[in-house]
């Protein structure tokens, strides 16, 4: 069982609005490339594209989030007004227009840059360094984030294809505004952390007009259709990610020049670590795109007489890391005791090794699908595989984040993080379009396309794992040496 005693009492207050949070959040993507695909008719390809930009887009704004917070407005407030543009978003997306479904996405985009880094950064702050809580704390933080998922892949998903579409967005609304009401209740109990660096800053006038506050406030909306320009013409992320990966490294190598030779190998440590987390999630977010039309199409989805719909099986993956999160919780801490923890580097290479291994699992089951139909099992143990692969790897990332990155670039490190699943996103896209073309006329030769994309997948992951097993020693040396 999670051991919850001594943890700060910030932790669950925390937990509830970042619960929420997600419920906003896993309601619409699960609901999302179904609705592309079956309401507004956009073809899987045009809709894999949008779905990509959008998931680009989240994980990539975290940066100027944490950026925004680590110098003007502290993680508190950061959280606060992304909380609101969230909910503004999903309530937006509940209304019949396809204007207002790319604006809906584009105010989800411009609150989750604000909300996502800020409140994991904030989560950091409640432990001392070298607390050997942190890694618990951050698991159990982690399960919030699926019960959320759970339960909206579950109702909003549910409400969404039986009683339309517009209706399953107005419940992730609601869920949002939920996180909200429930983080703002809880900032005296956060010990003052993740107030403002500098509260004259936003007094001061900008363009002796307004104050700073107020002027970031509007560009965050003066973002929206930027945003919801961007992710309608989806094409333009092959050319526009690789330079803002190329502007953010840049920025980082600068700001690293202030700090000592041990702190700049604490950051590189960090991107190397990145880079395979973006591997890892370029195969594990399959989830919204290609397994969710595999399901669709390809899965036996009737079990004991009842008749599940598609984007619930998304529920697998948090139904999992709820049931599986107090064990490996459990598991972390004792072997810390012990001093027998693995480090980072290891519980990476064994995230990837299990995500393959899910997808081996799906080939497999290919192999025995009877009408082109595969069995329910062969995804569920698909997903099972994949969710102990996530919690190998992505709550002890965010806490080894916390751990290595310097104080004074935490929250900005935490955005450049997200953005590496920002760019696994866009190369997911390309993977889950590997699985359906134009070209596919026949069910048969459909189901041979996701075979055929799921065992090369499958060996992406064996040879990313075997190369962060070679480069484990110096990441080893590294992160034992600052934690």
């Amino acid at each position: 069982m999670i051991n919850i005693s001594g943890h700060p009492r910030g932790l669950f207050y925390l937990f509830f609005a970042e619960m929420w949070e997600r419920f906003s959040f896993y309601g619409m993507r699960a609901l999302l490339i179904l609705y592309m695909t079956k309401y507004l008719l956009f073809s899987k390809a045009i809709s894999t594209d949008i779905y990509a930009a959008y998931m680009v887009l989240i994980y990539a704004t975290p940066v100027i989030g944490g950026f925004l917070a680590d110098r003007i407005l502290g993680n508190q407030k950061a959280i606060m007004l992304g909380g609101i543009l969230i909910s503004i978003g999903h309530l937006t997306l509940s209304i019949d227009s396809l204007t207002c479904f790319y604006l809906g996405l584009g105010f989800i985009v411009s609150g989750t840059g604000l909300f996502k880094a800020n409140i994991s950064t904030l989560l950091g702050q409640l432990y001392k360094p070298g607390d050997p809580r942190r890694d618990s704390g951050f698991t159990i933080f982690y399960m919030g984030i699926n019960i959320g998922a759970f339960l909206a892949s579950l109702i909003c998903g549910y409400v969404g294809e039986k009683y339309g579409w517009h209706m399953g967005f107005a419940l992730a609304s609601i869920g949002m505004l939920a996180g909200v009401i429930t983080f703002y209740s809880s900032r005296d109990k956060l010990e003052g952390h993740g107030l403002c660096p500098n509260p004259q800053m936003l007094k001061e006038s900008f363009l002796g007009l307004i104050s700073k506050e107020q002027a970031i406030y509007i560009l965050c909306l003066m973002s929206v259709p930027l945003f919801a320009y961007a992710i309608a013409n989806a094409h333009w992320f092959s050319y526009a990610l690789p330079a803002i990966g190329v502007c953010v490294l840049i920025g980082i190598v600068i700001s690293a020049q202030k700090f000592s030779s041990n702190e700049k190998k604490c950051i590189l440590t960090i991107l190397i670590l990145a880079v395979f987390q973006m591997v890892f999630f370029a195969l594990f977010e399959q989830a919204g795109s290609s397994l969710t039309l595999f399901a669709d199409q390809h899965t036996q989805r009737n079990f004991a007489n009842f008749s599940i719909q598609s984007s619930q099986l998304q529920a697998l993956n948090p139904l999992f890391i709820i049931m599986l999160t107090p064990i490996f919780s459990w598991l972390w801490t004792n072997l810390a005791k012990q001093n027998k923890d693995p480090l980072p580097p290891v519980k990476f290479i064994l995230g990837l090794l299990q995500v393959g291994a899910g997808f081996a699992v799906l080939v497999i089951g290919i192999n025995f699908a009877q009408q082109q139909m595969s069995s329910l099992w062969f995804l569920t143990i698909a997903y099972l595989l994949h969710t102990t692969g996530e919690l190998c790897l992505s709550p002890v990332g965010l806490s080894m984040v916390t751990k290595l990155a310097p104080k004074q670039i935490l929250s900005t490190m935490m955005g450049v993080w997200f953005l590496s699943i920002a760019f696994a996103h866009h190369v997911a896209g390309f993977i889950s379009k590997m699985a359906y073309s134009a070209n596919i006329k026949t069910n048969l030769s459909s189901i041979l396309q996701y075979k055929e994309t799921f065992a090369f997948v499958a060996w992406v992951a064996l040879f990313s794992a075997i190369i962060l097993l070679l480069l484990r020693p110096f990441l080893n040396k590294m992160i034992a040496r600052n934690t």
